[in-house]
């Protein structure tokens, strides 16, 4: 990994290139994520926001053909807590935002992808009546909860959120390991939030679990 970072770094069409590619790819969109994160980070704002006009093509392509927003909320989501670290020099800061993050694009995915919704509705209601065909074959009814389009977009949301926190940390990590060995294991070590933070952010999941069961995973 440390050998595709320092070819990234090379140049811009190295950068280009390797963004593009992953950009519009289910499997591989998360290095491309990982590169605008580097080159944000080392290069500035600018830069990244230069790779991002390009990788947004064919991540909004994959968008329009078959309605998946993953790869495009991926590297949005990445670039913005970039753009936090770049800015901050702090990455605890650059972990929270990831909570903003999350709730903006899981609001948008309920708001614009009813028809992707409602498809991953139907692919989990499938799998959770084979499982209850599976764990009733002992005589006892087994019925399991199935999630709604809302808390399928929540999900959604955390998943992104999660992922582009896990990008921004390999960007950091190829950072570190090109340019300063070492600091990136300092870094991390050093990732704390004070108590009155933590316990901000378990009362706001108290609160949002206590409005009603479609604001809860199930």
């Amino acid at each position: 990994m440390k050998a595709l970072a320092s070819f990234v770094m090379r140049g811009r069409f190295q950068a280009l290139m390797v963004t593009v590619a992953g950009a519009g790819s289910l499997l591989f969109c998360w290095i491309s994520a990982a590169v605008l994160a580097l080159v944000t980070l080392r290069k500035g704002v600018g830069q990244g926001a230069w790779l991002l006009a390009w990788a947004v093509l064919p991540a909004g392509a994959l968008l329009y053909a078959y309605g998946d927003s993953g790869p495009l909320t991926l590297l949005l989501g990445t670039t913005v807590l970039a753009v936090v670290l770049r800015q901050s020099v702090n990455l605890p800061l650059a972990v929270l935002a990831c909570v903003p993050v999350g709730v903006v694009t899981g609001l948008g995915i309920a708001a614009f992808g009813g028809e992707y919704l409602d498809q991953i509705v139907t692919v989990f209601g499938e799998f959770l009546a084979t499982m209850e065909q599976q764990l009733s074959q002992g005589g006892t009814q087994v019925v399991l909860a199935r999630p709604d389009a809302r808390q399928v977009a929540g999900m959604l949301g955390a998943g992104t959120a999660v992922s582009s926190v896990l990008c921004l940390l390999l960007a950091r990590y190829w950072q570190a390991a090109l340019y300063n060995p070492g600091g990136f294991g300092q870094e991390f070590r050093a990732l704390y939030y004070p108590p009155m933070i933590t316990a901000g952010l378990a009362l706001g999941a108290i609160a949002l679990a206590g409005m009603g069961p479609q604001y809860r995973t199930r």
